[in-house]
């Protein structure tokens, strides 16, 4: 694969630690169903000092940027890396709570950052990056229950309000920088 990809997108939501599993291959026939997580021979855990988004993934940028830097190492594509996904499910079911949404901010911030290091410092060739999502919407795993947008959407309604998140990133994209 090294050398053959024009460029490599990437989704990016969380990061975890792993291990060796000592007991996979028992535990493998438990699986509830067939996964490449039964089989991988693994076993992952997580800090619990890590804030967690409403999916229950947690907020590990620094995590963003080693991966981030390990691509750029291991496969240096030609045409560069793109983030295609990268954001975080906050529970604002409400316009009041969407449009105060600092933990979504803060998931922006602290990961844009660590991106932003990895080009700089790691010499990661990032050439483009795309917040999931523009507007909530149905996720394929959790319905309408969890909402990664950074325009809230009343589902009864269809009005749609952006959050702060979505002012946040357009003085980060209008400015090329973070700015307090």
């Amino acid at each position: 694969m090294v050398g053959s990809n024009d460029f490599f997108a990437l989704n990016h939501y969380s990061s975890q630690f792993a291990e060796p599993s000592e007991d996979y291959l028992e535990n493998r026939g438990a699986a509830v169903r067939p996964s490449v997580w039964a089989d991988a021979g693994i076993k992952l855990t997580e800090d619990p000092s890590w804030l967690r988004t409403d999916i229950d993934w947690g907020m590990v940028p620094w995590g963003f940027r080693k991966v981030l830097a390990w691509i750029q190492d291991r496969y240096a594509p030609p045409g560069g890396i793109y983030v295609t996904e990268n954001g975080a499910a906050i529970a604002d079911f409400d316009r009041a709570a969407a449009e105060n949404d600092t933990l979504r901010v803060q998931f922006y911030e602290s990961y844009i950052v660590e991106m932003h290091k990895a080009i700089t410092e790691d010499k990661a060739d990032v050439r483009g990056y795309f917040a999931w999502s523009l507007f909530d919407n149905y996720e394929w795993g959790a319905g309408y229950s969890k909402r990664f947008g950074i325009v809230w959407v009343d589902y009864a309604t269809q009005e749609r309000v952006p959050k702060a998140s979505a002012k946040f990133l357009g003085q980060v994209w209008k400015g090329n920088a973070i700015t307090e």
